[in-house]
């Protein structure tokens, strides 16, 4: 089976790479990377080569990325160290629109939900805040969401019982807050024995949706997105 070759073997990044997301382009897979050179590159999956040239504009490292769709045209959300959250045109690369200034230090991760049926950006940011913005006009929709006792270092968003929340992980904790009003919604999920700088959302078979979470530690657990308890055992990701 033909391998595709790393990618950038050519003209690679300049530092390290903080994000990756994926999407298809004009037919063709391509991943989109971000990281510590400021910039946000394209790349095709099938022969490895750069698609375009650099899409600049950060003034630091990017540390966030998430697709969506706005006016019917697929973008890349962006955020990083320079404190803004920025939008971009997938087939040009090119901006949409002005930079959101969060008024916030460092934006580590970001996604997308709904809200009021209108797109917004969920940002996690090292002031501790979850910030969140609508997607087209870029206002902030609610006050910053504050509970965690340490930045916020990773941020999913799903549906739970018909409403949107977003999943947060930073303090050695998991937490899930309302979309709508910014609550929480049950109690944070302890346990971890460090940071959590990943969290994701998945559905069983059962139709249950589950939080898995991972961090600065050896072990990745599984939760309950509705009750927050343990669904099995941690799972031992790493053994020496």
């Amino acid at each position: 089976m033909k391998s595709c070759p790393p990618l950038g073997t050519a003209e690679g990044r300049t530092s390290w790479v903080a994000a990756v997301t994926t999407t298809v382009l004009d037919g063709r897979a391509v991943a989109i990377t971000s990281g510590g050179d400021e910039t946000v590159r394209m790349w095709d999956l099938s022969t490895g080569e750069r698609v375009g040239a650099p899409w600049t504009g950060h003034t630091n490292a990017v540390r966030a990325l998430a697709m969506s769709v706005l006016d019917g045209r697929p973008v890349v959300v962006s955020g990083g160290d320079d404190d803004t959250v920025r939008v971009w045109d997938l087939a040009y690369g090119r901006p949409v629109g002005e930079p959101y200034d969060l008024g916030a230090d460092s934006v580590e991760a970001l996604a997308i939900a709904e809200r009021h049926g209108r797109k917004v950006v969920v940002t996690g940011c090292y002031d501790t805040t979850v910030r969140i913005w609508d997607l087209a006009t870029r206002q902030e929709v609610m006050a910053p969401i504050r509970g965690d006792a340490g930045p916020v270092f990773a941020v999913a968003t799903a549906v739970l019982d018909g409403r949107w929340v977003a999943v947060t992980g930073g303090d050695r904790t998991v937490r899930v807050w309302d979309l709508d009003t910014g609550d929480p919604v049950g109690r944070p999920v302890a346990g971890h024995s460090g940071h959590v700088s990943a969290v994701a959302v998945a559905e069983l078979r059962s139709g249950r949706k589950v939080v898995v979470s991972g961090g600065y530690q050896t072990d990745t657990s599984v939760s309950d997105l509705a009750t927050q308890s343990p669904t099995s055992p941690a799972l031992r990701t790493w053994r020496p």
